[in-house]
């Protein structure tokens, strides 16, 4: 696969729909940052990486942000099901999902979307499905509580900001 771009995006696209469980959403962005930030500065990362978020966000944001920011990373912070993740007011199925992410992983898109976390319960689904088409994936077999899935993202991005593998990052 092409190396990333000097400049890359990393995309936080996540959604709380009222008649499901409160989502911490704007916090777990300032942990995300925070975490991804903590070992070398934010001065080091200043211009290299540019961290854009969509709270409350739907299909519309996610098209919206793949083709504004041209993320080397999309990261889904919400509410999912074995077939579909719920968007702001708007289950979104696997199908439709991969068909839109596959096209920003491939020469279409300018192949910049490389990793793809799916910070979901029952999300593995959608990773599978992905996996033909984006380098990395990360999804859950599960429901996760959210504090377990503000965790892990939390330790994900702060061995990634701090210059580990994704690899280990994830298996921290």
């Amino acid at each position: 696969p092409p190396p990333p771009p000097e400049r890359f995006c990393i995309l936080f696209v996540s959604a709380n729909n009222s008649d499901e469980a409160k989502l911490r959403l704007e916090r777990e962005v300032e942990m995300m940052w925070d975490a991804f930030t903590a070992e070398c500065g934010e001065d080091a990362w200043r211009g290299v990486v540019v961290f854009q978020h969509f709270l409350f966000a739907d299909m519309q944001h996610l098209v919206k942000g793949l083709l504004d920011f041209k993320p080397v990373v999309v990261h889904f912070a919400c509410h999912g099901h074995q077939s579909a993740l719920s968007l702001y007011q708007d289950p979104v199925s696997v199908q439709r999902l991969t068909d839109t992410l596959a096209v920003w992983s491939g020469e279409t898109g300018g192949g910049a979307l490389r990793l793809v976390v799916a910070n979901a319960c029952h999300s593995a689904a959608l990773a599978t499905a992905l996996s033909k088409h984006v380098d990395f994936v990360i999804g859950h077999h599960a429901p996760v509580k959210d504090v377990t899935a503000v965790q892990f993202a939390k330790v994900l991005y702060k061995a990634l900001g701090a210059g580990h593998s994704l690899r280990t990052s994830f298996q921290l």
